[in-house]
């Protein structure tokens, strides 16, 4: 299988060398010396010969372009076709045909053709030998130009006589299109124009000489206007000088040049001009980044380096993104063994099966037992009909087939009644188990849809912006701010910034971030800050339409100071923002530590990825499982969406939500067990839009319990204020009343 794929790819290898060698021998037939001889021509089939590639396409390309060129190039089809004649015959006769005696060869076939190029003037004789010449060595020039591109795959940086090589080629393809040109569209002109920006992005300085040369060769080849030289050189230094900043950098420098040059060099309009620089831009600007750097960096090591690892990193990511989306498949394999069994039929059959076994160990020795469990059916019916009765001590009223007047009839009511409740104990073990059973699945397809969005997230195309990276980097460093790193990340096609900064100096956060908005001309909203030591680390993403703060007033019921109550907010990349507000049971450290382990399991959970359902049904679990203990706790929770103004308030046992909108309060409730007590707990979900100056307030039942209506009359009297004035005033409003638990206020602004 792997000889058949490699046999494959270089057919496809060898086909796709023998078109190009088509084109080129089509296009090389124009280039003549003294109008009469065309040596390139030939030099395709030599190169083509010497590569081991049949050069028959390629003759073909050389007796078109010689047809259709005027006057038709006899001599160089005649040239062509004996040199493939000759080496036809040389390799059906020795097999094998070494590259001296190919060369060798194409020399005798340029002599033996002398007599038909020849005229009476001697000058045709120095021309015929110059073009032989001409013939030899440029067929040698594509034939190492020809390895140089089959050594490509290698991926290293080609040595100065290599890139001299390939240079030749690109003249002698640039000599071929001549003056071929369109509505003011010279198409020699708009390939020196697309290789002088590739070169200029790989070599900067240094590859502005590669535009230069290449114009000149136009000029001394194709009998380009002088003014081509100048013009390319202006335009290849303000390109240089741009290289750094970027392709639409060194874009904007060639139209720049080109403007200048029709404002103040009239006699550069044909050459440079408007149309020629945007057929050639819009191709070096649509080619991939990573494309770019693989051809750049053939001409610069450094630019090599660059590619080398940026394949590297996408190759890691869609290796990496490969092996998430298999864990995801286990675990949703693995959840498929935990689907729970919730057919009643069968229960209820169980239920009969035991009770029945258990009235027949009784009736066994019985010899009147073949006409009662005649129908064994009925009997089982019959049974399980009194056993309610029996189970209170009634009088029982027994029907067919059971017989009134048996004397086992009270110790087979009492084994089956027996069995009945084995059958039950049974029965609500297996219903244990299938909610345990349920319970897995849906944890392990929620870990799996985390993992597989993950995945996703790591197969997107514009993950890293190097670009981006190095200029914020720049930036800071400009204005004295020592930062370390810089990663440019695109979830959900939103911008996330993690910067490195030396602390050492005292920075503040708000600094950091005025600094890389100004930078961006756009508004930044700062996550998280995380800091170790003297390293700071600033998580921010572009702002979003709608602006949320946050301000909360807490008072502890306890001497200790310690409030049993906990607030969180937590941001989340794409404009996302929760809040939330815990009151464990009781008041003190104890309770303090259940309701802060419940807003950490909150948001670690909503930052992971899980679905809403699986995030609370967890956080339930996690107060009901406390060993050892009996603890639970309320949980008042608001996600907000502030790119499309969305808000979902989850509440656990938790007091109403106070809307304040237009002077106006909407009063949010909803009825739900606080977290911790059962299994089935699950919590009341409000989604609702917000709109720019909403006011959202959340209370502990502390608050709530000693305040009542009160908490209207509070809220609607400093509508207006800042967040931490409408706090401190509902919580004042609460102490007159008298403290009788911890109080929280927490007090949420839209803008």
């Amino acid at each position: 299988m792997e000889k058949r794929r490699l046999i494959k790819s270089n057919y496809k290898r060898q086909w796709t060398v023998e078109l190009i060698g088509f084109a080129l021998a089509l296009l090389l037939c124009r280039i003549r010396v003294a109008g009469t001889f065309a040596p390139f021509a030939l030099s395709v089939l030599i190169a083509l010969s010497l590569g081991r590639v049949d050069p028959l396409l390629a003759f073909l390309g050389l007796l078109i372009g010689a047809v259709i060129d005027q006057p038709p190039q006899f001599c160089a089809m005649l040239v062509g076709a004996l040199y493939i004649v000759l080496t036809r015959i040389y390799i059906l006769i020795r097999k094998n045909m070494p590259a001296i005696p190919k060369v060798l060869l194409a020399v005798l076939c340029c002599v033996a053709t002398l007599p038909f190029s020849l005229t009476n003037d001697p000058l045709s004789l120095c021309y015929a030998l110059l073009s032989m010449a001409m013939s030899i060595v440029g067929g040698i020039t594509l034939f190492q130009a020809l390895s140089i591109a089959r050594s490509l795959h290698k991926r290293r940086a080609l040595s100065e006589l290599e890139q001299t090589m390939l240079l030749l080629t690109l003249a002698l393809a640039l000599l071929g299109l001549g003056d071929v040109s369109y509505f003011g569209v010279s198409l020699p002109v708009v390939a020196i124009l697309f290789s002088s920006m590739v070169a200029v992005y790989a070599k900067g300085v240094s590859g502005a000489l590669i535009g230069i040369l290449l114009s000149v060769a136009l000029v001394i080849g194709a009998k380009a206007e002088v003014q081509l030289v100048g013009s390319m050189a202006f335009c290849m230094i303000l390109a240089a000088l741009a290289s750094k900043l970027g392709v639409y950098a060194i874009v904007g420098a060639f139209f720049l040049g080109g403007l200048l040059l029709q404002t103040y060099w009239m006699e550069g309009l044909h050459v440079v001009n408007a149309q020629n620089i945007l057929l050639s831009s819009i191709p070096f600007l649509l080619l991939p980044k990573e494309w770019l750097l693989m051809v750049s960096g053939y001409l610069n090591s450094k630019r090599l380096h660059e590619y080398n690892s940026a394949l590297a990193i996408r190759r890691m990511q869609l290796k990496t993104a490969d092996e998430m989306i298999k864990t995801a498949s286990i675990c949703r394999d693995i959840a498929e063994l935990f689907v729970p069994n919730s057919e009643e039929a069968k229960q209820r059959n169980m239920l009969k099966q035991w009770t029945v076994h258990g009235a027949m160990r009784v009736c066994a020795e019985c010899p009147a037992r073949v006409l009662c469990w005649k129908d064994a059916d009925a009997m089982g019916e019959a049974i399980l009909k009194v056993l309610p009765a029996f189970d209170k001590g009634e009088i029982i009223n027994t029907d067919p087939p059971i017989d009134k007047a048996c004397t086992h009839l009270p110790s087979m009511l009492a084994s089956a009644y027996l069995s009945y409740n084995q059958a039950l104990a049974q029965q609500a073990n297996t219903v244990q188990i299938m909610r345990q059973y349920a319970f897995v699945n849906r944890q392990l397809k929620g870990v799996g849809q985390v993992i597989g969005a993950l995945a996703e997230r790591v197969k997107e195309d514009k993950w890293v912006d190097n670009t981006l990276e190095n200029e914020l980097v720049t930036a800071l460093e400009r204005k004295n701010i020592p930062v370390i790193s810089v990663d440019a990340l695109y979830p959900n096609d939103h911008l996330l910034l993690r910067i490195s900064v030396d602390l050492s100096d005292g920075m503040k956060p708000n600094e950091l971030q005025k600094a890389v908005a100004n930078h961006l001309r756009r508004p930044m909203r700062l996550l998280e800050v995380e800091r170790k030591g003297t390293l700071g680390i600033f998580e921010m993403e572009e702002a979003q339409q709608l602006r949320a703060s946050m301000a909360v007033a807490s008072i502890a019921e306890q001497a200790d100071g310690i409030c049993g109550d906990a607030t969180g907010e937590f941001r989340l990349p794409s404009g996302r923002v929760l809040y939330a507000l815990s009151d464990g049971m009781g008041s003190g450290a104890e309770a303090h530590k259940e309701s802060t382990t419940a807003l950490e399991l909150l948001f670690n959970l909503y930052r992971i990825g899980f679905s809403k359902e699986l995030v609370y049904e967890n956080v339930n679990r996690l107060l009901l499982t406390r060993a050892g203990t009996e603890m639970y706790a309320t949980l008042d929770a608001v996600a907000l969406d502030l790119f499309n103004s969305e808000a979902e308030f989850v509440k656990f046992g938790a007091p109403p939500t106070y809307l304040l909108r237009n002077e106006k309060l909407k009063i949010l409730s909803g009825e739900a067990l606080p977290c911790g007590i059962v299994d089935e707990a699950k919590p009341s979900i409000l989604q609702l839009k917000l709109k720019k100056d909403d006011v959202v307030v959340l209370l502990s039942d502390g608050v709530f319990d000693v305040l009542g209506e009160l908490i209207e009359r509070t809220l609607i009297k400093n509508k207006g204020a800042d967040n931490k004035t409408i706090a401190n005033a509902v919580m004042s409003a609460a102490l007159q009343k008298g403290q009788r638990d911890d109080m929280t206020v927490m007090v949420i602004h839209v803008a």
